[in-house]
């Protein structure tokens, strides 16, 4: 046992165990951040702590640098789980420390989980944010010259030798690269990615292309409509059968802009609430990816804005 401040004995897991009660159970992020914090002082190698202070604090939208500097206190980063590792190279990315979030992927071997997420997938989405970041300070030939390698292979990486298509030609992936290419002027290109991402069907990627087929001016709204409706029902019922229950949980919040279901009754359910700690990190990255989605559809060229604000 540990003594507490106030001379009492405390058990360093009952803080993990309070702060998942209040995410899970109370679905209070607030007080259970703070359940989380007292973990880090008492049972700092505990990696349920760091995982649900990720989920607590994306909950609550803080800043990824508030994120970061959290999982960074893990005592041994260099044997820290995956997906402890993921969201740290993610929440560095969001905070536009890129080369810091690169650094993470060189000398570690990165053990696959079932319904884990795929290191091909952070790969290509931390170059994807510098790509857009880049774009959005006006740095075009940095931006164009990353876009032009998302997928090659990088030496020392070896997982970048194969696997990454199906991420490269997400219909996010390809909305979000054309925002970056009509940003620095290359609106041919831009216009072939929109192309592609209006072509997709799965409901995951539905969204990307409403959003790609509006740019292309070729909606019809009420169509898109129901189909985005259609595609909300078939993800709610992916998040209660699905091997990827943190995944399907978290993209109804992303679809739902365009349908009559709220916000908050998505993301203060209790099935998302409830959701195992195994996929907090997965549920973590879909509330980020809604965030960030937002950020970059108001990319700002020449003083106009390039991508569509939705309605």
């Amino acid at each position: 046992m540990v003594a507490c401040a106030g001379g009492e004995s405390h058990v360093p897991v009952l803080d993990a165990s309070l702060g998942l009660a209040l995410l899970h159970e109370k679905h209070d992020p607030e007080r259970a951040i703070v359940a989380f914090r007292d973990g880090l002082r008492t049972d700092p190698a505990n990696v349920t702590i760091y995982r649900g202070a990720d989920q607590a604090l994306s909950f609550l939208a803080k800043p990824p640098g508030e994120i970061a500097q959290i999982l960074e206190k893990f005592p041994d980063l260099a044997n820290a789980p995956s997906g402890l590792i993921f969201e740290l190279i993610l929440s560095l990315s969001e905070a536009g420390d890129f080369q810091r979030a690169e650094d993470l992927f060189h000398n570690r071997f990165f053990a696959r989980e079932e319904g884990g997420t795929n290191i091909r997938q952070v790969w290509v989405e931390v170059e994807l944010q510098k790509m857009l970041s880049l774009a959005r300070n006006g740095r075009c030939p940095d931006a164009l010259q990353t876009g032009e390698h998302l997928g090659a292979v990088v030496d020392v990486l070896p997982f970048t030798r194969d696997g990454l298509e199906p991420f490269l030609q997400s219909a996010r992936t390809n909305y979000l690269v054309a925002t970056a290419y009509s940003a620095c002027g290359q609106s041919k290109e831009a216009q072939r990615k929109l192309q592609i991402a209006s072509a997709a069907s799965a409901p995951d990627e539905l969204l990307w292309a409403w959003l790609a087929a509006r740019k292309l001016a070729a909606t019809d709204e009420q169509q898109w409509r129901d189909r985005l409706q259609s595609a909300l029902l078939q993800v709610i019922n992916r998040s209660e059968n699905s091997s990827y229950p943190g995944w399907w949980i978290t993209v109804p919040a992303r679809l739902r802009p365009r349908s009559d279901r709220s916000r908050r009754q998505i993301f203060s359910s209790r099935k998302l609430c409830s959701c195992p700690i195994a996929c907090c990190h997965t549920i973590s990255q879909g509330l980020r990816v809604s965030r960030r989605s937002n950020k970059f559809r108001g990319v700002k060229t020449s003083g106009s804005v390039v991508t569509t604000t939705d309605s």
